[in-house]
């Protein structure tokens, strides 16, 4: 984490060559990622209000809102990480932990939104014994951040979670 640290620190402070940009990169990238759910809050709670909606709509309006919500929930924690990795205060409690739970608990929490763009969640076999040193509460914001890029940017019809996965210890640098 150290070396990711560094590089995030650089990047919001403009340190390194070409890089004194990346401030204001950062903040239209995050205002991008925040302003993307927001609006589907907006839309959503704007067409509910109406009192317009047939209940198979409402219901998929409310979906739409709780998912929207989860995401933007995930982009603030992002944005407190950055600041804790700045400002040299983030905690991280290491120990071996299973990936299976992690990445099922995480494709459960993703698995609306990858449905509703067609997109099939099937992670590798390999995953559910797979085992990291790690923190907990990260390797879940990894997990979570990877699927649902993942989802993103996969087209319709396709697994973006099959593929083969390194063998042997992954271990913190």
């Amino acid at each position: 984490l150290r070396g990711a640290s560094g590089d995030v620190e650089g990047a919001v402070r403009g340190r390194g060559a070409g890089r004194r940009d990346a401030p204001e990169q950062f903040l239209a990238t995050v205002s991008h990622e925040l302003r993307t759910p927001l609006s589907a809050i907006l839309l959503w709670t704007r067409l509910l209000s109406t009192g317009r909606l047939d209940p198979a709509k409402v219901q998929r309006a409310l979906q739409a809102v709780e998912r929207s919500a989860e995401s933007q929930s995930h982009l603030i924690e992002d944005l407190l990480d950055v600041s804790r990795i700045v400002m040299g205060k983030m905690r991280l409690t290491l120990h071996p932990l299973a990936v299976g739970p992690a990445v099922a608990t995480v494709i459960e929490s993703l698995r609306p939104t990858a449905e509703s763009k067609g997109v099939g969640l099937h992670p590798p076999a390999a995953l559910e014994t797979a085992r990291v040193w790690g923190d907990a509460s990260r390797v879940q914001q990894i997990l979570w951040n990877l699927v649902s890029n993942a989802i993103k940017f996969t087209p319709s019809g396709v697994s973006p979670l099959s593929g083969n996965f390194a063998r042997g210890p992954i271990s913190p640098t």
